[in-house]
């Protein structure tokens, strides 16, 4: 018997339909919802900077300045995050229906096989059986049955995987329209590549000491933009994937601009460090062990790790250094702060985009709050 098949519009081929990607989306939910965790504990902590940039007080115009426009920014980084989240539950939600109409769509091709008959490339539907005369009427309409069947799932499958990704490019354009209050694009600008444009002298050797600390808050609000746009985001379209490159190229201003200003804020007296850490002898500014932890303590992982430099090229800037696992995962340790416990700060390094994780050490969790 001749082929059976419908003429409505494309769908996809048999080996597509079995070996329909769903991958893509298995894992993506975690992934988005630690990265948004992690840039509201970076925003947590960039706040905290602003009272008090390495535990100094200072106060002023620029101090009143900088705490409002931080709590500007606070709302904008919670309206990231949730958005953030909810395409993370968008993804949870259609792996299931990806699946089901995957599972559907080869349920309609198994029994057509079982009805005796078999099922090609593009879905035609062919009779094997022998027929007569009495039968033939039969076998043909169930040959469309089975092939129209077939074809509606298939179409269905491929548009329950349309909608998906419809929904999640919904999710990046929130995520593009939602910006910081008087941010447009970044560009490079004063010493070594400031974002905007600084009310200041362009060589920091001649800022004051308040204009130095009111500059470093500026650098602070700017490299929290800077995640916005490049790390808080855990997908990157097709299309947009060369200006992502460009963001990703910036942080090198961001470092020369932050070192620039380190070097300043420590010959008036202030020192830039996280709080716990301790300066080294003959290295003004620079921590003794930045990263590593006390002697005692060591990452949950088997196997060696071997000390190295950090993978940020910020805290290589610094002398950061990490524990790298045989894995080639990163374990830093954090001191803990007034909103953090002691804990690792972990990326496991295993894609271009792998977001760092808190992970506990013993029974404290790595957030102070609930």
């Amino acid at each position: 018997m001749s082929p059976a098949s419908s003429s409505a519009g494309a769908v996809p081929g048999r080996s597509q339909i079995e070996n329909w990607d769903i991958g893509h989306l298995e894992g993506s939910a975690g992934r988005w919802r630690a990265s948004a965790t992690e840039f509201e504990d970076l925003f947590a902590l960039h706040r905290q900077n602003i009272s008090a940039p390495g535990g100094t007080e200072w106060e002023g115009t620029a101090n009143d300045a900088a705490l409002d426009r931080v709590t500007a920014d606070t709302a904008v980084v919670t309206r990231h995050a949730e958005i953030v989240c909810s395409a993370a539950d968008l993804a949870d939600a259609s792996i299931g229906d990806l699946r089901a109409a995957q599972r559907a769509a080869i349920t309609a091709i198994a029994e057509a096989e079982a009805d005796g008959f078999r099922v090609g490339e593009d879905l035609s539907v062919t009779d094997t059986r022998r027929i007569d005369v009495s039968t033939m009427a039969d076998r043909y309409t169930a040959a469309v049955e089975h092939a129209e069947n077939i074809r509606w799932n298939a179409s269905q499958l491929l548009a329950t995987d349309t909608l998906i990704g419809q929904r999640l490019t919904s999710k990046a354009a929130e995520l593009n329209g939602i910006r910081f209050d008087g941010e447009g694009t970044i560009q490079v600008a004063n010493f070594g590549g400031g974002f905007k444009e600084s009310p200041f002298d362009d060589d920091p050797r001649l800022l004051t000491r308040e204009q130095a600390l009111a500059a470093w808050e500026m650098l602070e609000s700017d490299k929290a933009a800077y995640r916005s746009r490049c790390t808080v985001r855990p997908f990157v379209l097709p299309n947009e994937q060369a200006a992502y490159q460009a963001c990703l190229d910036d942080q090198l201003a961001l470092d020369t601009r932050q070192a620039a200003l380190e070097a300043r804020l420590r010959e008036l007296g202030v020192e830039i460090l996280p709080p716990g850490i301790e300066a080294a002898p003959g290295a003004a500014g620079m921590p003794a062990s930045r990263g590593l932890p006390p002697d005692g303590i060591y990452p949950p992982v088997e196997g060696k790790v071997t000390q190295g430099p950090a993978s940020r090229p910020s805290e290589q800037a610094r002398g950061g250094q990490s524990l790298w696992d045989e894995k080639g995962g990163e374990w830093r340790y954090f001191p803990g702060d007034k909103y953090h416990n002691p804990h690792w700060d972990y990326n496991p390094h295993n894609s271009p985009t792998s977001p760092w994780q808190n992970i506990a050490i013993g029974d404290l969790p790595p957030r102070t709050g609930p």
